[in-house]
């Protein structure tokens, strides 16, 4: 479905990921601090899209990964990459399988899931969360966000005590709540920001 509705250009999720751009700049700050520097460091951005936050990212000095399930998107990514001068390596995949990406390999520092794992189905997520824990540093950080509801969708959004169940090892720091602000559908959405950390 993903890859006709961006080969389509039916992407709202898009502009609302662009309205975003702030709030990832000030998480990223968080990680650099918290992660001392950038360098060696590997950043993957589950559910990339068209690349935004990779590229963000990439610009810090993050050596980064993007994983999207559509390959129109990671097309788009990659020729924006492209055209940025920045060396992002966009690959075609499923999230759900994080070990089975080709050249992504255990020693990551930093996940970034910007709207993917809030509509996985419950298998799904628990997917993640074990490829997560496969490729996951010692020392390593997991930023999750996601809407905090959406009327008449069973079972997308994200919860602390979901994220709890499915990363049992990683301890869920309080969230953050805001609006995406923007125009289209999403504007009004209400999301999350989850960090889970752990340090060995």
């Amino acid at each position: 479905m993903y890859e006709l509705l961006y080969r389509g250009g039916l992407t709202p999720w898009v502009a609302a990921g662009r309205a975003q751009s702030a709030l990832v700049e000030r998480l990223l700050d968080r990680e650099e601090a918290w992660h001392g520097s950038t360098v060696g460091r590997t950043l993957v951005d589950l559910g990339c899209g068209t690349g935004e936050h990779s590229l963000a990212a990439a610009r810090r000095g993050w050596t980064v990964v993007g994983l999207d399930a559509s390959a129109a998107a990671i097309d788009k990514a990659r020729r924006a990459a492209d055209g940025a001068g920045l060396a992002v390596r966009f690959v075609v995949g499923d999230v759900r399988r994080l070990w089975e990406v080709p050249g992504l390999e255990p020693g990551v520092s930093v996940f970034v899931d910007v709207g993917c794992y809030h509509g996985l189905r419950a298998a799904g997520r628990r997917m993640v969360a074990e490829g997560v824990g496969r490729l996951a540093a010692s020392r390593s950080s997991v930023l999750v966000a996601g809407l905090d509801r959406r009327p008449g969708l069973a079972g997308v959004g994200v919860t602390a005590e979901g994220l709890a169940a499915d990363f049992p090892d990683w301890p869920v720091e309080p969230d953050q709540v805001f609006a995406l602000g923007g125009g289209g559908p999403l504007g009004r959405a209400r999301f999350r920001v989850f960090r889970l950390a752990r340090e060995a």
